[in-house]
């Protein structure tokens, strides 16, 4: 049997409430029901009566994949693996604040996020050559085709989200259908936004023209 007062002084207690400050985790319940430690379990090792076990260490390496398991081990190099800055610790606290449905809004948004930076860019530069070569007849207004741009991305992160909900109401079939009509209207809205960032000129005749149009 393992000798209480020797496996007292065990440094796995200390260096798992270093981790869980270091997370910011309001409470050790909240800290353990994340990692689904049980609870009994979790406090047997702070308390230092316990040394933690395989399935102690699996469970943390699941739940926090940048806990770097040597540190926790020996107590030397990083905690980390990747060192978050404190703003990157500001946004993953965010995420864990959100309830699933909205979980999955922040993902699609922070998965094109990058995509959409990108797209911005390069409409941004393509009328810029343009205003320097004259090639189009038509006025290119950055403000309406950045607002076009933006209403487009929007409806494209809706789109996402929407494919990525389930509802339970509708039955497979008809689950089915809606994500091939959704799929449908994704592949159209891409389509659109690629004619914007590239100026097509058809596609600015017609901006243009409704443009005219509602002024009257």
């Amino acid at each position: 049997m393992t000798d209480l007062k020797e496996d007292h002084k065990h440094p796995f207690n200390s260096r798992l409430e270093e981790f869980r400050n270091h997370l910011n985790f309001k409470s050790k319940r909240a800290f353990y029901e994340y990692a689904k430690i049980d609870s009994s379990q979790f406090f047997r090792v702070v308390n230092g009566f316990q040394k933690p076990g395989f399935g102690f260490f699996e469970k943390l390496a699941i739940a926090f994949p940048n806990l770097n398991l040597s540190w926790f081990f020996t107590g030397e190099g990083e905690m980390n693996l990747n060192r978050l800055d404190s703003t990157e610790r500001n946004i993953l606290e965010n995420y864990r604040k959100l309830p699933d449905e909205g979980k999955i809004g922040f993902e699609v948004q922070t998965n094109l996020y990058e995509r959409e930076y990108l797209e911005h860019k390069e409409l941004m530069g393509n009328i810029v050559y343009e205003a320097m070569n004259n090639e189009n007849k038509y006025p290119l207004m950055s403000f309406n085709l950045s607002n076009r741009l933006q209403t487009l991305q929007n409806s494209r992160v809706r789109q996402h989200i929407a494919m990525q909900q389930k509802s339970f109401k509708l039955t497979e079939l008809s689950l089915s259908e809606l994500k091939s009509e959704l799929k449908s209207q994704m592949d159209d809205n891409e389509e659109e936004i690629q004619k914007l960032i590239s100026l097509d000129a058809e596609y600015i005749r017609q901006m243009h023209t409704e443009t005219k149009t509602n002024e009257e």
